[in-house]
């Protein structure tokens, strides 16, 4: 059973990382005038060709994995540090677990869902950057 809630937990500090990497990106490159909103919202796309990404190549470090790092249409390059991100946070939540039980994740996990979207926030309103 601890092996079954690690690997939930780990998926969930992956997604959560997943979607913070996604926010700052998108944040930071967002034209003048251009809403947070309208920022994030949408389905994610290549930054070199514009082409939507399938569901596969969304799931966080599996999906840059199969792609090698790179958009399977014209071969721009995704950073690493996207999939380490989410490595990072997913182990971290896993590990929490099972070193410091339920207890642990129950203190951690809010304060670390806080500080993500905190720092959506921040960057909303100072304007991505």
């Amino acid at each position: 059973m601890a092996v079954f809630i690690s690997l939930l937990l780990f998926l969930l500090g992956a997604s959560i990382a997943s979607f913070a990497g996604l926010a700052l990106h998108r944040l930071r490159a967002r034209p003048a005038g251009q809403s947070a909103w309208a920022a994030l919202s949408g389905r994610s796309r290549c930054d070199g060709c514009g082409a939507q990404l399938t569901a596969l190549e969304l799931v966080p470090m599996l999906g840059w994995l199969i792609a090698r790092g790179r958009c399977a249409r014209c071969g721009h390059s995704v950073p690493a540090i996207y999939p380490v991100s989410e490595a990072l946070a997913g182990g971290g939540l896993a590990a929490l677990f099972l070193l410091g039980g339920f207890a642990s994740v129950a203190v951690v996990l809010p304060a670390f869902v806080l500080f993500v979207v905190l720092g959506v926030v921040f960057l909303a309103l100072r304007g991505g950057g």
